[in-house]
């Protein structure tokens, strides 16, 4: 810029500052779209899943009750109570609690926290996830080899993360797991 007067040299150079500013501030207002999208596009899948996941889901180990055909009371069981945990609302929200069963028999899986709840089965080998909002839950295992006793998980807490855990047997690993009933 040899041999421009100082006072332009200051004009480009302001210029050049305000165009940086102002692309700057356009790549703001884009990620910040991008951002809201992505949460939009997370929420609704969230969502998805959940209504997915309140679909009755066939559980080995369980039984279907037969279908009834008239007056056959007199074949029918009790209807005993069950040891599960119940609640009053369904959980739902887009931070993940994924299940991961290596195991050679299928689990059914409770997720409770304050008076709402969501179950869930994961089948032998396999891998399955709960979409919850943030906050501190309790989680309950019935597994199909064992279905008149009831396991309760160490609790866990959600703060805009999500959690895996893993249901094989360490000694002195970091997640417990004790028969409740």
């Amino acid at each position: 810029m040899k041999g421009i007067p100082t006072h332009e040299k200051a004009v480009a150079a302001a210029q050049a500052a305000a165009y940086a500013a102002k692309e700057q501030a356009r790549r703001e207002v884009h990620a910040a779209r991008r951002e809201r999208r992505n949460a939009e596009r997370e929420h609704r899948v969230a969502q998805r899943i959940g209504q997915l996941a309140n679909r009755p889901e066939p559980f080995a180990g369980a039984s279907r009750p037969a279908p009834s055909r008239g007056n056959e009371t007199a074949d029918r069981k009790p209807n005993v109570k069950s040891h599960w945990p119940g609640y009053g609302h369904e959980l739902t929200g887009a931070r993940e609690g994924r299940v991961r069963n290596p195991n050679d028999q299928s689990v059914k899986v409770g997720v409770r926290g304050g008076n709402s709840g969501k179950d869930f089965a994961v089948g032998k080998g396999a891998t399955a996830s709960v979409y919850v909002p943030d906050g501190e839950y309790e989680i309950y295992f019935e597994y199909s080899d064992d279905p008149d006793s009831l396991y309760q998980g160490d609790r866990f807490t959600l703060a805009g993360n999500g959690c895996e855990i893993q249901l094989v047997q360490v000694v002195n690993g970091n997640y417990g797991i004790k028969k409740v009933r």
